[in-house]
């Protein structure tokens, strides 16, 4: 929410200008104050497989999995984060980075 904007379509409207927002998993709030087309859950702490150890994948046959715009499950595909965030992450670059000719140091 920004400054001196209500929360949902306000600061939707405000600060993502002609975005379509639909589709998303909200926790409380009023479904009113906000574009129709999305989710409202009194709790997230049962949708998830393991929320307390980061594992943020809907529950198989939950009321949301497969609810996404293109039939698959609502956010991320944990799957792939959980995969990234346990791989060896690549090598930074030696060389500074060159912008328009110039060359900072790091």
């Amino acid at each position: 929410m920004g400054t001196g904007l209500s929360y949902g379509i306000g600061s939707i409207t405000a600060y993502f200008p002609n975005t379509t927002f639909r589709r998303n998993l909200l926790s409380g709030g009023s479904p009113s104050r906000y574009p129709p087309d999305n989710f409202f859950a009194p709790d997230f702490n049962t949708l998830f497989a393991n929320r307390a150890i980061g594992d943020y994948r809907l529950l198989p046959g939950g009321p949301f999995a497969k609810a996404g715009t293109d039939g698959r499950d609502l956010g991320a595909e944990m799957g792939t984060v959980l995969a990234l965030i346990n791989s060896n992450p690549p090598p930074l670059p030696t060389a500074p980075p060159v912008v328009r000719g110039l060359r900072f140091r790091r």
